[in-house]
């Protein structure tokens, strides 16, 4: 999702991906500070994100990351910690490109806790308006922000082996994901009825800031735009 390419890539943190990220194309197109791209994460091991293996790209343009309890390998922390994490970045930093991880309901549905797992979902949602309710009361991103909420994947659809325990294979459930995507560019109270892949995002977002990705494979979004 952040490099608009498809990687089977380990997924403990112990592997970089290959491709550049949105990050590091958006610092080298614009010459950016590192301090206006972030990855922030309830996850440690999503620190990889900010770095690659390509030798043209490793090491250069990366973003700050704030993830885990202090990096990468030192394990997760707790959603509600990320969420004021991500509110003191955006009033210090005010950064121009952010993703945000949180672990719930993911993390309570591997643990079989339905009634976690739909609380995760609550409060998640509750995270997204207190950022977005932040962002509209800031005149740094005031209006002019776009925020789109996505996961990285879906849940076993209910009855094919654990249910939403477990993903992680190309039941129904498992391929479709939810795509939110509100800001200036996008259109209103619109629901597109095409079919989008993950690495889409990539391109779309890139679309918006203008930036080359020269390894992404993904298309435009053009559906939901203005």
């Amino acid at each position: 999702m952040c490099t608009g390419v498809y990687q089977n890539i380990n997924n403990s943190g112990l592997e970089y991906p290959i491709n550049p990220s949105l990050f590091q194309c958006w610092r080298k197109d614009y010459k950016r500070p590192e301090s206006e791209a972030w990855v922030i994460s309830t996850k440690d091991k999503l620190a990889v994100l900010s770095n690659c293996t390509n030798s043209e790209w490793k090491d250069t343009y990366r973003p700050m990351t704030d993830c885990g309890i202090n990096g990468l390998g030192t394990g997760y922390r707790e959603d509600s910690i990320t969420l004021r994490k991500v509110k003191k970045t955006l009033t210090n930093y005010h950064p121009r490109l952010m993703i945000v991880n949180f672990k719930q309901p993911d993390a309570s549905g591997h643990a079989n806790d339905s009634v976690a797992y739909l609380q995760g979902i609550m409060d998640t949602d509750n995270y997204i308006y207190q950022l977005w309710y932040q962002i509209q009361n800031d005149e740094f991103y005031k209006d002019k922000t776009t925020l789109i909420v996505t996961n990285d994947h879906g849940r076993h659809t209910a009855g094919h082996l654990d249910g939403f325990v477990s993903h992680g294979d190309a039941c129904d459930g498992c391929r479709h994901i939810e795509f939110f995507g509100m800001g200036p560019d996008f259109k209103k109270n619109f629901v597109c009825s095409t079919t989008f892949e993950q690495i889409d995002i990539t391109c779309t977002i890139a679309e918006l800031m203008g930036v080359n990705m020269p390894f992404a494979q993904g298309r435009v979004m053009l559906d939901i735009f203005n």
